[in-house]
């Protein structure tokens, strides 16, 4: 086998279990909304944001998250995800 059969072997076994297999975990450890309270903080910190901005994302945020609380408890269920066919988390 050549080195350049491996290396092109190598990449389509990656693209094909490693990076589904990394956005399945991370889509179970972490939600979009999470990551972009996230990010908005280390931003507020680094200068990038104001303190009004920070605000306006936090209360989305909790906002959006707040419905989420209300419809689990409306239905009854743990998990209540997006609607079929949605990358929304």
């Amino acid at each position: 086998m050549t080195k350049e059969r491996a290396i092109e072997q190598i990449n389509r076994l990656h693209k094909k279990v490693m990076l589904p297999l990394g956005d399945l975990l991370l889509g179970k450890l972490i939600s979009k909304k999470l990551t972009v309270f996230i990010i908005a903080t280390i931003f507020i910190l680094r200068g990038f944001l104001d303190g009004e901005q920070w605000v306006t994302i936090a209360e989305w945020y909790i906002g959006t998250q707040g419905v989420v609380d209300v419809t689990r408890v409306i239905k009854g269920t743990k998990d209540v995800g997006p609607p079929a066919g949605s990358e929304e988390g």
